[in-house]
């Protein structure tokens, strides 16, 4: 993925999920907004309302505090990637367990039209398929989910099947 550290040059839009639930969750997603907009090449646009949610993957920790940026970027996705992990990094984020709990998470739900399953950066995000609180916040800021999906899928696109953790019954007209 290193090839991808290059800047892009076109502007993209970029949809972000922001998440904590250590510490003071209100203030760690306030500093990764500040983080991010002073990125260089990304620019938010625009931010949700912050959402309060049971964690998902791992119950037994506390609850998540999220939000999703709209923002406008010219860097690659791997760079932004890239840049995304070292926010994390330097706003406290620690190595626990997969789905244990953190400080700050970044991740990268959209990237334009971009689609990709790669090891690290898997375009679109698979949890807008299976995540009621990224619903209600794409729902919030009229961001629709489906439609990236259902895009995607046109174009070869598919869900990991690790990634699902839901009951795929539930989400079939998602998934077809």
């Amino acid at each position: 993925m290193g090839a991808g550290l290059m800047q892009s040059g076109l502007e993209v839009s970029v949809w972000l999920s922001l998440g904590s639930n250590l510490g003071d969750r209100s203030l760690m997603l306030a500093q990764a907004r500040q983080a991010l907009d002073a990125l260089p090449h990304f620019a938010i646009k625009r931010i949700s309302r912050e959402l309060p949610n049971p964690p998902l993957l791992e119950p037994c920790q506390g609850e998540f505090l999220n939000q999703i940026v709209v923002g406008a970027s010219r860097a690659a996705a791997p760079a932004l990637l890239q840049q995304i992990k070292d926010l994390e990094r330097q706003l406290g984020r620690k190595k626990r367990a997969r789905y244990g709990p953190r400080e700050i998470d970044i991740d990268i739900l959209v990237f334009g039209d971009h689609c990709q399953n790669h090891p690290e950066l898997c375009l679109p995000h698979p949890g807008l398929v299976d995540r009621p609180y990224l619903h209600q916040l794409c729902a919030q800021m009229g961001l629709d989910w489906k439609a990236v999906l259902a895009d995607a899928r046109r174009r070869g696109w598919s869900v990991p099947e690790a990634a699902v953790r839901t009951d795929r019954s539930t989400m079939a007209g998602v998934l077809q």
